[in-house]
Protein backbone atom coordinates (compact mmCIF):
# COMPACT_ATOMS: atom_id res chain seq x y z
CA UNK A 1 0.00 0.00 0.00
CA UNK A 2 1.61 3.52 -0.70
CA UNK A 3 1.34 6.48 1.04
CA UNK A 4 -1.20 8.15 -1.14
CA UNK A 5 -3.14 4.95 -0.90
CA UNK A 6 -2.98 5.37 2.94
CA UNK A 7 -3.22 9.05 3.04
CA UNK A 8 -6.66 8.39 0.57
CA UNK A 9 -7.40 6.02 3.30
CA UNK A 10 -6.95 7.71 6.56
CA UNK A 11 -8.63 10.88 5.35
CA UNK A 12 -7.50 13.67 2.49
CA UNK A 13 -3.82 14.98 1.41
CA UNK A 14 -3.15 17.91 3.86
CA UNK A 15 -2.70 20.87 1.95
CA UNK A 16 -5.08 21.16 0.06
CA UNK A 17 -7.74 22.36 2.94
CA UNK A 18 -6.98 25.99 2.25
CA UNK A 19 -4.85 26.01 5.69
CA UNK A 20 -1.18 26.01 4.12
CA UNK A 21 1.32 23.05 3.91
CA UNK A 22 0.50 20.46 6.27
CA UNK A 23 2.18 17.08 6.79
CA UNK A 24 0.35 13.70 7.40
CA UNK A 25 2.27 11.28 9.41
CA UNK A 26 0.86 8.07 8.99
CA UNK A 27 2.31 5.53 11.75
CA UNK A 28 2.37 1.83 11.56
CA UNK A 29 2.93 0.02 14.78
CA UNK A 30 4.01 -3.42 14.86
CA UNK A 31 3.71 -5.56 17.84
CA UNK A 32 6.79 -7.43 16.77
CA UNK A 33 4.86 -10.59 16.45
CA UNK A 34 4.93 -10.09 12.78
CA UNK A 35 1.38 -10.93 11.70
CA UNK A 36 -0.30 -8.63 14.37
CA UNK A 37 -0.14 -5.02 12.83
CA UNK A 38 -2.18 -1.92 14.09
CA UNK A 39 -2.07 1.27 11.98
CA UNK A 40 -2.92 3.96 14.79
CA UNK A 41 -4.65 7.53 13.37
CA UNK A 42 -2.45 10.12 11.12
CA UNK A 43 -1.25 12.63 13.21
CA UNK A 44 -1.19 16.11 11.86
CA UNK A 45 1.89 17.80 12.52
CA UNK A 46 2.90 21.15 10.96
CA UNK A 47 1.71 24.95 11.99
CA UNK A 48 -1.85 24.54 10.64
CA UNK A 49 -5.60 24.20 12.28
CA UNK A 50 -7.70 21.17 12.81
CA UNK A 51 -11.30 21.36 11.45
CA UNK A 52 -12.99 22.37 15.28
CA UNK A 53 -10.17 25.65 14.76
CA UNK A 54 -8.17 24.82 17.73
CA UNK A 55 -4.66 23.63 17.27
CA UNK A 56 -4.52 20.27 17.04
CA UNK A 57 -0.89 18.91 16.44
CA UNK A 58 0.36 19.08 19.94
CA UNK A 59 -2.50 16.90 21.02
CA UNK A 60 -2.42 14.49 18.68
CA UNK A 61 1.40 14.18 19.43
CA UNK A 62 0.21 13.66 23.15
CA UNK A 63 -2.16 11.00 22.17
CA UNK A 64 0.26 9.23 20.03
CA UNK A 65 2.86 8.90 22.21
CA UNK A 66 0.10 7.60 25.19
CA UNK A 67 -0.33 4.87 22.44
CA UNK A 68 2.75 4.56 21.79
CA UNK A 69 3.44 3.66 25.15
CA UNK A 70 0.54 1.76 25.91
CA UNK A 71 1.48 -0.59 22.88
CA UNK A 72 4.96 -1.05 24.57
CA UNK A 73 3.59 -1.63 27.83
CA UNK A 74 0.75 -4.26 25.95
CA UNK A 75 3.75 -5.82 23.84
CA UNK A 76 5.77 -6.23 26.85
CA UNK A 77 2.99 -8.28 28.45
CA UNK A 78 2.28 -10.22 25.35
CA UNK A 79 5.85 -11.18 25.27
CA UNK A 80 5.90 -12.20 28.69
CA UNK A 81 2.86 -14.08 28.25
CA UNK A 82 4.29 -16.61 25.09
CA UNK A 83 7.30 -17.20 27.31
CA UNK A 84 5.03 -18.37 30.31
CA UNK A 85 3.04 -20.30 27.61
CA UNK A 86 6.10 -21.44 26.23
CA UNK A 87 7.60 -22.33 29.56
CA UNK A 88 4.49 -24.03 30.42
CA UNK A 89 4.88 -25.49 26.58
CA UNK A 90 7.89 -27.33 27.42
CA UNK A 91 6.83 -28.10 31.02
CA UNK A 92 4.38 -30.52 29.91
CA UNK A 93 6.00 -31.76 27.20
CA UNK A 94 8.77 -32.60 29.60
CA UNK A 95 6.06 -34.43 32.35
CA UNK A 96 4.43 -36.21 29.38
CA UNK A 97 8.14 -37.96 29.03
CA UNK A 98 8.20 -38.81 32.66
CA UNK A 99 5.31 -39.99 32.60
CA UNK A 100 5.31 -42.16 29.50
CA UNK A 101 7.52 -45.03 31.50
CA UNK A 102 5.20 -44.59 33.99
CA UNK A 103 2.06 -45.32 32.41
CA UNK A 104 4.12 -48.34 30.30
CA UNK A 105 4.85 -49.43 34.09
CA UNK A 106 1.62 -49.01 35.15
CA UNK A 107 0.03 -51.44 32.05
CA UNK A 108 1.97 -54.12 32.75
CA UNK A 109 1.94 -53.81 36.60
CA UNK A 110 -1.86 -54.15 35.83
CA UNK A 111 -1.52 -57.41 33.53
CA UNK A 112 1.12 -59.04 36.23
CA UNK A 113 -2.17 -58.29 38.69
CA UNK A 114 -4.34 -60.03 36.32
CA UNK A 115 -2.45 -63.18 35.96
CA UNK A 116 -1.94 -63.12 39.54
CA UNK A 117 -6.20 -62.97 40.33
CA UNK A 118 -6.32 -65.47 37.78
CA UNK A 119 -3.97 -67.97 39.18
CA UNK A 120 -5.44 -67.10 42.51
CA UNK A 121 -8.76 -67.28 41.26
CA UNK A 122 -7.35 -71.26 40.41
CA UNK A 123 -5.58 -72.12 43.35
CA UNK A 124 -9.02 -70.70 45.25
CA UNK A 125 -10.44 -73.37 43.27
CA UNK A 126 -8.22 -76.35 43.59
CA UNK A 127 -8.43 -75.91 47.54
CA UNK A 128 -12.01 -76.02 47.36
CA UNK A 129 -12.32 -79.49 45.63
CA UNK A 130 -9.46 -80.70 47.93
CA UNK A 131 -11.08 -79.44 51.05
CA UNK A 132 -14.68 -81.08 49.65
CA UNK A 133 -12.26 -84.46 49.05
CA UNK A 134 -10.56 -84.11 52.43
CA UNK A 135 -14.40 -84.04 53.62
CA UNK A 136 -14.83 -87.10 51.89
CA UNK A 137 -12.56 -89.02 52.60
CA UNK A 138 -12.68 -87.83 56.63
CA UNK A 139 -16.78 -89.23 56.51
CA UNK A 140 -14.96 -92.31 54.87
CA UNK A 141 -12.39 -93.00 57.16
CA UNK A 142 -15.15 -92.57 60.31
CA UNK A 143 -17.06 -94.87 58.38
CA UNK A 144 -14.22 -97.00 58.35
CA UNK A 145 -13.24 -96.83 62.10
CA UNK A 146 -16.80 -97.82 63.10
CA UNK A 147 -16.95 -100.63 60.86
CA UNK A 148 -13.60 -101.88 62.03
CA UNK A 149 -14.63 -101.52 65.85
CA UNK A 150 -17.44 -103.31 65.36
CA UNK A 151 -15.45 -106.17 63.30
CA UNK A 152 -13.02 -106.05 66.40
CA UNK A 153 -15.88 -107.39 68.55
CA UNK A 154 -17.07 -109.60 66.58
CA UNK A 155 -13.74 -111.31 66.33
CA UNK A 156 -13.38 -111.49 70.31
CA UNK A 157 -16.43 -112.82 70.81
CA UNK A 158 -15.30 -115.41 68.17
CA UNK A 159 -12.51 -116.21 70.43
Amino acid sequence: MTKLDLANRYGRVMGQNGFGSKRVILIRVETGLGQNRFELERVRVGTGLGESGFRVGSVKKMFFFKVIDKNSEHEEKIKSVIEKNNELKSSCESLHVEKSPLVLKKSVLLSQLRVIMVNMQKLVDQNTLLEDSLSTANTELKDLREKSKGLEEVCELLL
